[in-house]
């Protein structure tokens, strides 16, 4: 049985970003994994004056990842595929800082063992069994069919981040059945 982590980040996307109608439409679309909802047009992000001027490199908040232009040369890099990536341009007008990110929205695939697993009358999950087999090659992911905003990684996956010096990253393991 493989390992796999949840992945998550330790501020919330508001900590950095002055949100407006500009991620709202990008926060369904997240959700509901529903790609053809998001434009590939890059976006400004403001990111609050306050929340100083070096900003982690993945961020988390309500179904929408967003990281680092650094984040995701190492998805590449290791070979993770079917990510949608949308630029985002983050910007603070006080400092000059001028960084791209991306919303980097995994697929959601059909992996939950829905016999080992354990899942509740408004459709959340209480006890997570992935199946290996229907992970097959993937290696950042979501899971389909249940009320979860969560993205999921493999062990090797985990292994290769754990080597990085990514900053405001935080991955839980799975606990086994």
């Amino acid at each position: 049985m493989g390992k796999y982590y949840k992945l998550d980040s330790y501020h919330d996307m508001s900590d950095f970003i002055s949100f407006g109608e500009t991620l709202s439409e990008i926060r369904l679309a997240c959700q509901m994994t529903e790609w053809q909802h998001i434009s590939t047009e890059a976006v400004e992000l403001k990111i609050a004056e306050d929340s100083g001027t070096k900003c982690p490199d993945f961020i988390f908040d309500y179904g929408i990842p967003i990281v680092s232009y650094r984040f995701k040369e190492f998805l590449e890099q290791n070979k993770v595929g079917d990510v949608l990536y949308k630029k985002f341009i983050v910007t603070q007008e006080k400092s000059g800082l001028r960084e791209d990110y991306y919303l980097a929205l995994p697929k959601a695939i059909n992996c939950l063992n829905r016999d080992k697993s354990v899942i509740n009358e408004w459709d959340e999950l209480e006890k997570l069994v992935i199946s290996d087999s229907a992970v097959g090659r993937y290696k950042y992911f979501k899971i389909a069919d249940v009320s979860t905003f969560d993205i999921y990684i493999t062990e090797e996956l985990y292994e290769e981040i754990k080597k990085q010096s990514f900053i405001g990253i935080y991955m839980e393991p799975i606990k086994e059945a």
